[in-house]
């Protein structure tokens, strides 16, 4: 990134500044898989700046970034990373980069359907056309599958709680293919026995989405 930005500085090239916006994606997205979100935050404010210098626009992931970081931070920021999620979607379809609907689905609205009150059946409609477009046995199919679980225990209906933990237990030999997958399998299912009252249960769950047993393997 030094490098990249101190070639700008000297030759003035726009790309410099794209490829310095790559790698600081990827420096973004390594603190949000350490669940650092406040060491992913100045540097998605860095790739801002550097994207209004050349008056490029900024990407779905880089939305998409920025509500991870404010979503692992808290229920707090809960509008604001609605903000952001639902940029990310717009902007994944604005610019093209989604290749389906469940990719547009799964950037933004897979994500704003946890935040405030929970929408269970709108989580179940994005897993619905995510199982459409993937593989049952696919990542993309286990992520929503479990952020739809997550929606399930997240209300007051015994009915919706008892579907999301059939939907976990389905999901099971899917989420055993991939390390994180297996790591939020293996929390959320946990979460009807630990019997916590109903605010600290929801940060539980938010938590264990983004948690990874397997990170530094």
């Amino acid at each position: 990134m030094w490098l990249l930005q101190t070639a700008y500085y000297r030759l003035g090239r726009q790309d410099d500044v794209r490829e310095f916006i790559k790698s600081a994606l990827i420096a973004s997205q390594g603190n949000l898989l350490a669940g650092r979100p406040a060491a992913s935050l100045p540097i998605l404010d860095i790739i801002c700046a550097a994207a209004l210098t050349i008056g490029a626009p900024l990407g779905s992931d880089y939305y998409r970034q920025r509500g991870v970081a404010l979503f692992q931070l808290g229920s707090r920021y809960d509008d604001e990373t609605k903000e952001s999620f639902e940029q990310s979607e717009q902007q994944m379809r604005r610019l093209g980069e989604a290749g389906s609907e469940a990719q547009a689905l799964m950037t933004g609205t897979r994500h704003t359907n946890l935040l405030g009150k929970p929408d269970w059946d709108g989580a179940l409609k994005v897993l619905d056309i995510v199982q459409s477009t993937f593989s049952a046995d696919s990542l993309e199919a286990s992520m929503t599958r479990h952020w739809a679980a997550a929606c399930g225990f997240l209300t007051d209906d015994n009915k919706i709680r008892q579907r999301a933990r059939e939907l976990l237990q389905d999901n099971q030999a899917t989420a055993s293919r991939f390390g994180h997958q297996a790591t939020v399998s293996k929390l959320l299912s946990m979460t009807p026995e630990l019997g916590l009252p109903k605010g600290l249960q929801a940060v539980w769950v938010r938590k264990s989405l983004y948690q990874n047993a397997f990170r530094l393997k």
